[in-house]
């Protein structure tokens, strides 16, 4: 779980629930279906300020799992793909 600020969230192994609260968050994920994917994540920001972001990172594909609802209502205003090499 994150704070106030801007904080950078990694999930682990498994169905993780995150939520970055306020400030301007980064949730990284890495890894896929093949070769470590980490699980199903449920993504939630409960702060009002900031832009919150799913950033993929990785070489090849990258696999994000999404658990439960998940919208802009639910706080993630941008998901970023620049920093994968494959598909994602």
């Amino acid at each position: 779980y994150g704070s106030a600020q801007d904080n950078v969230i990694v999930s682990g192994w498994g169905d993780d629930t995150v939520d970055g609260a306020g400030g301007s968050d980064t949730f990284r994920i890495t890894g896929n279906t093949t070769t470590g994917f980490q699980g199903y994540d449920t993504y939630a920001d409960t702060g009002t300020a900031g832009t919150d972001k799913i950033v993929a990172l990785g070489t090849g594909d990258v696999d994000i799992g999404f658990k439960g609802n998940f919208g802009a209502t639910g706080g993630i205003e941008v998901i970023d793909a620049s920093g994968a090499t494959g598909n994602v």
